[in-house]
């Protein structure tokens, strides 16, 4: 079904609040005066402005009336062979227009009066004006390419603020923004200047400050004429002549598509290439090739693949995010997209999972119930209305996931892509959410497709699509593994038990049946021994087969291949039949309903803002009214006064007529002086606003950074950490993250960090780096307290691998060493223990251009180089935030078979949710609500069936 754009009737649109004849009539002179703003006025000095205190608008202004007016005349217009809009607006609001037109023209001619007579002066000066306003656009385009580029690393700082201050990077960052800033600054000085010359002929001409006025915007290189204005009338109507389909669908197609996807299917992609949109003129490299794919509606779907496979490329693909080079996708239904890296909303817990949709109580709890928040709520000051900061900066990676994930259950939507949003949270909280959530009474009429390591998902998924290498290399249930597993096992059973029968047949038989055997093998075609094994025929030849006819082995081959065949087909078609049973969701109802909503509070938009700009040009009309009055009276008092002075009416001489046309010269123009004075007046206090909040931030607490003191440069000498009853919280209205924790770490052992998310694991490195302040107890690190080193040279001594992977804009070896320290010979040696140097090789070696967060590596790829990196450092203590997250088993366990071998004599400090991370270290500590609760050897623990870390490791294996 389609419907014209502009098809609403005068009774489906509101009106908005109107004044009231009989309440609010006004006299001629209250409307000349523009008296009923003066109440707006008088309430605006006492107290900002709401919208409730604004002017109602005019009946004949009203957005409501407005659009029925138009509407209407639209209507009559359509009804035409070729409407126009233009002729629709002017039978709408021409004729007012045209009476007020006369007068601008008249008013407007007046106005060049002056300007006219100083023809030649502005010959003159128009090419000295046009000269300088091009070194101006200049010298702005190079101070705003700057300017760009320092707000791009401004961001860049904010959003890894943590990270950087862990390495200890923030002098170098600091530099590096400083260094933008200069430049910046050096254009800014050459418009500055430029403008200076500007005010200066300005000054100089006043005159000439009407024509300036006029000519400023074609000299500044812009151009607007009544051709540009009448394109854009003839678009504006074609487009109100569109359509608007009714179908909640997305086909994407590069060119003259014919392939129609079915409606039971959430996303279907026929033989679809996509490559990553480029601003620049290179080509573009396709990073998922011939992708054929029919995801079914309410299905849960994993996607799986080593990293670097095109996991979280083919959700982007799905949500619209990369640019198809060859063949269609189709996609229907709402989508909701849980990234990798959560973005958290700077506000309350409630708005961040609300996100505008209205509060429901009952899906509200629940939402929070399945994605294991309660417990976490239910710790914080606050509950669900407690802060978070910009991007989540006071919750753990684990809290950041969970709630990215019931932000996006609340929504209710069709289509869920998730992106291996299970790695961030440990084992039996992945498990309650797979359960709960994902495969909960909320998410199971919906398509989920999951990105994922997990081997509990992808054993629940109805559909299982192996990538490799931007390409799809199998798809099938996780029933259809099971299955398949039986199938090969039987088949093998079968087999053997078939070779066994012949062996034995055959030495009964072998006298028998030599010479027919001999007389069938030599008649056999060459084919048959390319694909019998040897050992086989000789056993044939061999044995006595005399009761058992020759027939017998290839009919029975016939058969099992004719029972596999029909077996295969009943699956099938059970298969398909299942979904045929599915039924398409009426969209179209739901569309509808948002529609009508949408133009309601369209209109309820409109009015406001009319409402606002309204009374902005009363108070305009009103001041100016007020100013021209002012300026009149003076020049008649001046005048009068004169005139009684010189006629000896007062005692008062008032001079010869030369002075009193220069008091007379000099009180015309006091109506625009006091109108700029104001208006001047009026935008520097606006202004001031920028340095008064500049101030706020230069009063911020700062980090303690004490004085360099002299340290050994080889501090620490063996990486001994201890935790003397070390009690820290973020802020003093907040709980402590840790409480009264003791613990030691011998130097150049690999110690275990484990516990739920929100135990405080993450919080024993904050402690360390001196993120967050110790509230009580002490660090000591080779016999040394923390406190007494410089925060910036503690930071710089330890080696850290964040939980959030962090790659800036750049090249690759300033990534990896930004100090230049080390060589490309050593980086080499560390990329390939780390296992990404094919890759970086393949992209162009260390040289290569990374994008700003990394974007140009997958986030498994980002935490390899942040390991890379902080293998570089070569620090006697490497401490590890839950770095094997997003990576494959595969991939796992070579980067710990890397700490292992690597980090000898190193300190290791690794926190995992994955149990098989920690089994191999010396030693680990287990946390719960921030306190110490087990510590000790993980294969001892385990041992112990009483021990936390055995419960943990059964929950996290069942």
């Amino acid at each position: 079904m389609e419907e014209p754009l502009l098809s609403a009737h005068v009774e489906d649109v509101e009106r908005g609040p109107q004044l009231d004849s009989k309440d609010n009539a006004e006299s001629i002179w209250d409307v000349m005066t523009f008296r009923s703003i003066t109440s707006v006025m008088n309430h605006g000095i006492v107290k900002q402005l709401d919208f409730e205190d604004l002017l109602c608008l005019p009946g004949d202004m009203d957005p409501a009336f407005c659009h029925n007016v138009l509407s209407s005349c639209w209507r009559d217009e359509e009804c035409r062979p070729e409407p126009f809009l233009l002729k629709a607006i002017f039978y709408a609001y021409g004729w007012p227009y045209l009476r007020l037109g006369v007068l601008k023209v008249f008013n407007d001619g007046l106005g060049f009066v002056g300007p006219l007579l100083l023809n030649r002066l502005i010959h003159f000066l128009q090419q000295v004006n046009k000269w300088i306003s091009e070194l101006i656009a200049n010298a702005t385009e190079k101070m705003m390419k700057q300017k760009d580029e320092r707000v791009r690393r401004t961001g860049e700082i904010l959003s890894h603020i943590r990270t950087l201050k862990m390495y200890g990077w923030e002098q170098l960052f600091s530099k590096w923004l400083m260094e933008t800033r200069m430049l910046e600054v050096k254009h800014l000085a050459t418009r500055k200047y430029l403008d200076a010359w500007c005010v200066f002929f300005w000054a100089a001409t006043p005159t000439l400050f009407s024509l300036c006025t006029f000519g400023l915007f074609s000299l500044m290189g812009y151009q607007l004429d009544a051709a540009t204005a009448f394109i854009s009338t003839r678009r504006l109507s074609r487009f109100l002549q569109c359509s608007v389909s009714k179908h909640e669908e997305n086909v994407i197609l590069p060119g003259d598509g014919s392939n129609i996807s079915p409606k039971d299917m959430a996303a279907v992609m026929n033989d679809a290439c996509f490559a990553w949109s480029s601003s620049d003129d290179k080509p573009e490299s396709t990073v998922l090739n011939h992708m054929n794919l029919s995801l079914p509606k309410g299905a849960m779907i994993a996607v799986i693949g080593e990293v670097g496979s095109g996991k979280s490329s083919l959700l982007c693909a799905i949500l619209g995010e990369m640019k198809l080079i060859k063949g269609s996708i189709h996609s229907s239904g709402s989508v909701a997209y849980v990234p990798q890296v959560p973005w958290i909303l700077a506000g309350t817990i409630r708005d961040n999972i609300l996100f505008g949709r209205n509060y429901d109580s009952e899906r509200y709890l629940n939402t929070i119930k399945v994605c294991a928040l309660d417990i976490d709520i239910s710790l914080m000051a606050g509950g669900d209305m407690a802060y978070i900061g910009e991007q989540g900066v006071n919750l753990s990676g684990g809290q950041r996931a969970r709630l990215a994930l019931a932000r996006a259950i609340y929504q209710g939507s069709d289509l869920y892509l998730l992106d291996d949003v299970l790695s961030a949270v440990d084992a039996h909280v992945a498990r309650w959410i797979l359960q709960n959530a994902i495969l909960g009474p909320l998410m199971s009429q919906t398509t989920r497709i999951l990105c994922t390591h997990n081997v509990q998902a992808i054993s629940s998924a109805d559909l299982v699509i192996v990538l490799d290498k931007g390409e799809v290399r199998w798809t099938g249930s996780s029933v259809d593994l099971v299955v398949l597993s039986i199938f090969c096992a039987a088949n093998s059973f079968l087999t053997l038990v078939r070779a066994f029968s012949f062996a034995f047949g055959g030495l009964q038989a072998a006298v028998q049946v030599h010479n027919r055997l001999l007389d069938k093998l030599i008649d056999a075609p060459v084919q048959f021994f390319d694909q019998t094994p040897s050992g086989r025929i000789l056993n044939r030849f061999s044995s006595d087969l005399y009761t058992i006819d020759d027939s017998l082995p290839f009919m029975l081959n016939i058969l099992v291949a004719n029972f596999v065949g029909l077996l295969g087909i009943a699956v099938v078609l059970s298969y398909v039949q299942v979904f045929f049973l599915l039924l398409v969701l009426p969209f179209w109802l739901i569309y509808s309903k948002l529609q009508e909503f949408f133009q309601h509070k369209f209109t309820e938009h409109v009015t406001l803002y009319q409402r606002t700009s309204y009374s902005e040009t009363v108070a305009s009309l009103w001041l100016s009214l007020r100013l021209q009055l002012i300026g009149a009276f003076i020049v008649t008092f001046v005048a009068v006064m004169a005139v009684a002075g010189s006629r000896s009416y007062l005692p008062v001489d008032f001079g010869t007529p030369g002075l009193v046309g220069l008091a007379l010269s000099y009180a015309s123009p006091i109506v625009s002086l006091l109108g700029n004075f104001l208006t001047s007046f009026a935008e520097t206090e606006k202004e001031l606003v920028s340095v008064e909040r500049a101030l706020e931030y230069m009063d911020i607490p700062q980090e303690v950074m004490e004085e360099s003191k002299a340290q050994d440069p080889h501090w620490p000498f063996r990486g001994m950490i201890e935790y003397k009853n070390v009690t820290m919280r973020y802020m003093p209205t907040l709980p402590p993250a840790l409480r009264d924790v003791t613990f030691t770490i011998s130097g150049g052992t690999q110690v275990g960090i484990i516990g739920r998310t929100g135990a405080g694991k993450s919080s024993i490195l904050n402690a360390l780096f001196r993120l967050s302040p110790v509230s009580s107890g002490y660090i000591l690190v080779d016999g040394l307290n923390i406190v007494d080193v410089p925060v910036r040279d503690l930071r710089s001594r330890l080696a850290v691998v964040p939980q959030s992977p962090f790659l800036f804009q750049g090249s690759l070896r300033d990534n990896l060493d930004p100090l230049g320290k080390s060589n490309d010979t050593t980086m080499w040696e560390i990329l390939e223990k780390c296992h990404v140097k094919g890759e970086v090789e393949a992209a162009g070696g260390l040289d290569i251009h990374v994008q700003e967060s990394g974007t140009s590596f997958s986030v498994g790829q980002r935490q390899l180089l942040c390991l890379a990196r902080a293998l570089l450092k070569s620090s006697k203590v490497l401490c590890l935030d839950e770095c094997t997250a997003n990576v494959d088993a595969q991939t796992a366990r070579l980067l710990q078979n890397t700490i292992s071998s690597g980090c000898r004599g190193m300190t290791v400090v690794t926190i995992a949710h994955r149990i098989s991370t920690v089994l191999d270290m010396d030693d680990i500590l287990i946390l719960e609500q921030g306190k110490l609760v087990e510590q000790g050897n993980p294969q001892a623990l385990l041992a112990d069936p009483s021990s936390k870390f055995s419960s943990f490791a059964k929950a996290s294996t069942m």
